[in-house]
């Protein structure tokens, strides 16, 4: 099994070598092209600069000789010349004829001029022929050029590849021979001789111009020696572990010396890849932090090294992913409490390193920062901060703060020194200012102990969204969105329920970290509308829309759940229904205030979204409403109690939805013309269905005969319907809403059902001979305001036809 596991390691890294000389090879063929392209755009530049000589050539030539003419036309005005002389005088001479000339040739762009070369003025009788131009060498013919091309992919490229495949199968055999046939001292200076020959090789191929070939030989050397020592100590046990540790640091460190002398980012990659790879290599198992994070940690110093020269942004990738890999690696295997300070300290200088990293070669170089280098210090920041709260949050959780500061008070030296050695990009000094405030606000949080992982996802998702609009990236943008969809889902699997004891209600961490996610997801949506311009990408959109819509729902929900988790949890043990009705009532209240909240994002911004968002609060306003009368809450007031009260206020936000889409919106579709019906039915039926459980459930809890309960309840329910149908009826003259009044007619025919098939058994005859007379009335007075309404329909018909 050894054996075979060696096998694989050899061939992997040999493979890992090859793929490294395909890469290199690519970078190779992009940077041929672009070598072409300015070969080509110099040849034009050539050519112009060549064009507007010969213009300036002629047009001296020409004013030389119209001056010497000029001057022996007027040696011979002494003499009246004849008339031949006279006639061979050129036009050209003409000053307005000059004048236009002139003119034209300023007008003519000079790409377009033509192949024979234009005069600024016309040439003069006798005078010598321009000089000639210079021929263009003859066009190379297309298919010929085309032959060339697959020539040199063919001998440059393929033949390449294949040799590289080539020399993989074979480095394979001979492993297999090795293994059959060698020793293990012969296995291992066999290797040693094959990178090391394979490295030399490639330096020099690569000094005779050949960089594809040689980097691919390059990285397969390094590769073949950095197994060749792991086998020496791992496998083989010819040497120990320090010795091992220190030639695969040499291979790292020559390798890197490599690919800075002929700029090969593809062995820099391999070469730390290797170092990297080293600690897991020839790890014992112990928890041996400090010589690990020391190798890290010089690690990561000559990357940052090399960044002072090598613009390699892949390299300062790598090197931080395997950073925190191996720092979270040894966190969840070996961490105990004991080590918070040293662990800490490790944790702080690993972020310091990479605070600088990704931007050194830009403030060394004078050039403007780039988004990728943002995306980096913010995964930096974010992991920073979120293993530092891992560490920190139990023993000192006041700590936390002063870290959070820190980390602004980095960003704010990067800003200023952006600012001073890059003065004109201003994108990036803006971007460290967004970076230091994000993490300046948290820490005023952190001291009240909020949850940092929320909180740090919670700046993250409006910053990236800050970056994506800054540097007109997409994908950024994108990520913010995501990172907003994980707030979301942290907050109700992490945070609700928020509590599960007595406590002060909205003054303390849970509520307050649950309200500064809120507030970033608010947040989001207006850095979207801030910076997305007027005609905004439609990605941008949406999930400005989503995430706004979800900021308005979790904001209602999370104070929801704190007022009805303090009423659980209030010392009412003999009154359970004070709770419950507490609860429904608090539960009414915060969802229409939420409602309002949308209607007023609808009233400035006129979002549908919103407006469409707002009805699922006032939805679960109205079902809180109507669940609050299923318990029996002995009121002795009605209609002048709080349970009441908030399903007024329901009923009001119900009516007033129609009546804010009529004054928002100018022109209304037939669909929103019937979207307005039946909300406004919607509404009329809610304030039925409140007053009839209001009057019945308080006759219903204040009476205790059984017998008088019954028929009272049921007679006050009669006379609330009459009541309330008349009402509508009333109105929907008024408003001149034919809904209303057709819900009116329907609530007056339930009414003479009720009062004739339930009414009339169970009532005493005083007040069932009272209710039928009453409900009697109302009827006859709808009648009199139908004809009422008629009568003057017809009269205004009539005044408007005279």
């Amino acid at each position: 099994m050894g054996f075979v596991l060696v096998g694989i390691a050899v061939a992997l890294l040999v493979l890992g070598g090859a793929i490294a000389g395909l890469i290199s090879m690519q970078i190779a063929r992009d940077n041929r092209r672009r070598l072409d392209e300015m070969r080509r755009n110099l040849d034009s530049l050539e050519s112009k600069v060549s064009l507007v000589l010969r213009h300036t050539w002629t047009d001296a030539e020409q004013r030389a000789k119209v001056s010497a003419t000029s001057a022996e036309t007027t040696s011979a005005e002494t003499m009246p010349p004849p008339e031949a002389a006279r006639a061979t005088v050129p036009s050209a001479l003409d000053p307005s004829r000059q004048q236009a000339l002139k003119e034209a040739a300023k007008a003519a762009p000079v790409a377009d001029a033509p192949d024979d070369d234009i005069p600024l003025a016309e040439p003069v009788q006798g005078a010598a022929p321009p000089r000639p131009k210079p021929l263009a060498p003859p066009a190379e013919p297309k298919t010929a050029r085309e032959w060339q091309d697959l020539e040199e992919l063919i001998g440059k490229r393929w033949l390449t590849w294949a040799g590289t495949l080539v020399l993989f199968l074979g480095a394979a055999f001979f492993v297999k021979f090795a293994f059959e046939s060698l020793g293990p001292t012969a296995r291992v200076l066999g290797g040693l001789a094959g990178g090391t020959a394979m490295l030399l090789v490639g330096d020099r191929v690569t000094r005779r111009q050949m960089p594809v070939l040689g980097q691919g030989l390059m990285g397969g050397g390094i590769g073949i020696l950095y197994l060749s020592f792991y086998a020496a100590f791992g496998y083989y046990e010819l040497i120990e572990r320090t010795a091992a540790f220190g030639a695969m640091v040499a291979v790292s460190a020559a390798a890197m010396a490599v690919a800075i002398v002929h700029d090969s980012i593809v062995v820099a990659l391999v070469a730390m890849i290797g170092a990297f790879m080293t600690p897991a290599l020839l790890s014992t198992g112990s928890a041996d932090r400090d010589a690990l994070f020391s190798y890290l940690a010089l690690l990561d110093l000559a990357v940052l090294g090399v960044a002072f020269f090598k613009k390699w942004a892949r390299l300062d990738t790598l090197a931080f992913l395997a950073t925190v890999g191996y720092f979270t690696y040894w966190t969840l295997e070996y961490y105990k409490e004991p080590m918070v300070v040293p662990t800490s300290l490790w944790l702080g200088a690993f972020y310091l390193i990479f605070l600088v990293l990704p931007f050194v070669y830009q403030i060394v170089r004078r050039e403007p920062h780039t988004l990728d280098r943002f995306l980096l210090a913010l995964a930096n920041a974010v992991f920073g901060f979120s293993a530092a709260y891992a560490l920190l949050h139990e023993p000192y959780p006041k700590v936390l703060g002063f870290v959070a500061a820190g980390m602004a008070a980095g960003y704010l030296a990067l800003g200023t020194l952006t600012r001073r050695r890059l003065a004109d990009d201003e994108r990036s000094v803006l971007a460290f200012i967004a970076y230091a405030m994000t993490f300046l606000t948290i820490a005023f949080p952190l001291e009240l102990e909020l949850n940092g992982t929320t909180l740090a996802w919670a700046v993250e998702a409006p910053l990236l969204v800050y970056l994506g609009h800054r540097f007109r990236y997409l994908p950024v943008r994108v990520g913010g969105f995501l990172v907003a969809g994980l707030i979301v889902i942290r907050l109700f699997d992490n945070h609700f329920p928020m509590h599960s004891d007595v406590f002060r209600i909205f003054l303390n961490t849970s509520f307050g970290t649950a309200a500064f996610a809120v507030a970033a997801l608010g947040a989001f949506v207006g850095v979207h509308r801030r910076f997305g311009g007027e005609d905004p990408h439609d990605f941008d959109v949406f999930s400005r829309r989503a995430v706004g819509v979800a900021a308005g729902l979790l904001a209602g929900a999370i104070v929801h759940e704190e007022i009805a988790r303090a009423i659980a949890f209030a010392q009412w043990p003999e009154f359970e229904w004070v709770r419950w009705y507490w609860r429904r009532v608090a539960t009414t209240a915060v969802w229409v205030l939420d409602a309002a909240g949308f209607a007023y994002v609808y009233f400035r911004t006129r979002s549908a979204t919103a407006y469409i968002a707002g009805l699922v609060p006032l939805t679960i306003a109205a079902a809180s409403a109507l669940w609050a009368y299923e318990t029996a809450a002995g009121e002795r007031f009605l209609i002048l109690n709080w349970r009441f009260i908030v399903s007024v206020l329901a009923a009001v936000a119900f009516a007033a939805y129609p009546w804010m889409r009529r004054r928002v919106e100018d022109v209304a579709s037939d669909d929103d013309r019937l979207f307005e019906r039946l909300l406004a039915g919607a509404a009329v039926a809610f304030v039925w269905a409140a007053l009839s459980l209001e009057v019945y459930g308080h006759f219903q809890d204040t009476i205790e005969d059984v017998n008088v309960r019954r028929w009272v309840s049921q007679m006050a329910l009669t006379i609330t319907w009459a009541l309330f149908a008349a009402t509508v009826l009333v109105l929907g003259f008024r408003w001149q809403q034919r809904n209303f009044r057709l819900a009116a007619l329907l609530l007056f025919g339930v009414t003479a059902v009720k009062l004739i098939l339930v009414d009339i058994a169970g009532v005493k005859e005083i007040w069932r001979i009272a209710a039928f007379l009453g409900v009697g009335a109302l009827m006859i007075g709808a009648t009199y305001l139908y004809q009422r309404a008629e009568r003057r329909l017809v009269t205004s018909t009539e005044d408007s036809g005279a």
